[in-house]
């Protein structure tokens, strides 16, 4: 019986030390990579180490290493962010993720904003208003999807950081993290069609939250959901369905590309 549970002790610990390996063997390839995209772009010895250190500790602080490797070379290659950026960058992301625990989503929202043109100091409080919203209990997935569809509808990063806001208050008193999401971003979408941004939006945004939640305090929530659609502009109607179907396909090609690395997608 002893023996048997030292071979099975032995056994776990190759597991883990393969493990480890690995993990160091992606790693150093991730960094590599980094060295390599930073010298392509002509960035000085400096600016390269304080990206190449970014990567690490992003990894350190529980981003996968495929996702960090993707952010920073990102902020390198799509907006020419030099050492110090992709650290200030790298540090809001690093401890929104050490403190929420959710590494991929997080990772996913600091990409989209570095390739809609958000500066590294936006970047750094959209990722503050992220963590807090976590806090609350919302959903990494439906703050990224939300991200995603103001960012890609125009958004700047003041409509984009109320909005966030705005999901964790509702989340916190009570609602769904997808209706949550659903609400915050139909208020968004109509102020941004009505050329709302900066500060008019995100003014807009607060008001119609605090609003929305004044009333599921009044009434019960399906009577609040049914006014919410009713407010709800068909043209706004259309686009929240294109954007669902959107996402639903991206999500099905990035599972489907990770099971079959390297071959081109094919829904059928």
């Amino acid at each position: 019986m002893k023996t048997r549970l030292m071979l099975l002790l032995m056994i776990g610990l190759l597991v883990f030390a393969a493990g480890s390996l690995l993990a160091n063997e992606e790693l150093t390839k991730a960094m590599e990579k980094v060295e390599a995209v930073a010298e392509k772009k002509g960035m000085s010895e400096d600016d390269a180490r304080d990206a190449v250190t970014a990567l690490k500790d992003l990894v350190d602080k529980g981003v996968p290493v495929k996702h960090a490797l993707k952010v920073v070379e990102t902020a390198i290659t799509l907006q020419d962010y030099d050492g110090k950026e992709v650290a200030e960058m790298a540090r809001s992301l690093g401890d929104c993720v050490e403190e929420s625990g959710v590494g991929k989503e997080c990772a996913k929202i600091a990409k989209t904003c570095i390739e809609k043109g958000l500066e590294a100091k936006e970047i750094a409080r959209v990722m503050s208003a992220v963590e807090d919203a976590l806090g609350k209990d919302a959903s990494a997935r439906q703050l990224r999807i939300m991200t995603e569809d103001l960012l890609d509808e125009g958004a700047d990063m003041e409509g984009l950081e109320v909005a966030i806001e705005a999901v964790g208050k509702s989340v916190e008193e009570g609602y769904s993290p997808e209706e949550s999401r659903k609400s915050v971003a139909l208020t968004a979408l109509k102020g941004l069609r009505d050329g709302l941004r900066g500060k008019e939006l995100a003014k807009e945004i607060r008001k119609e939250a605090q609003r929305d939640l004044a009333e599921r305090g009044k009434v019960e929530r399906e009577i609040a959901k049914e006014r919410v659609r009713e407010r709800m502009p068909e043209d706004v109607k259309d686009r929240l369905k294109e954007l669902e179907e959107r996402r639903k396909f991206e999500e099905e090609k990035e599972k489907w590309e990770e099971k079959h690395p390297g071959e081109e997608y094919n829904p059928y």
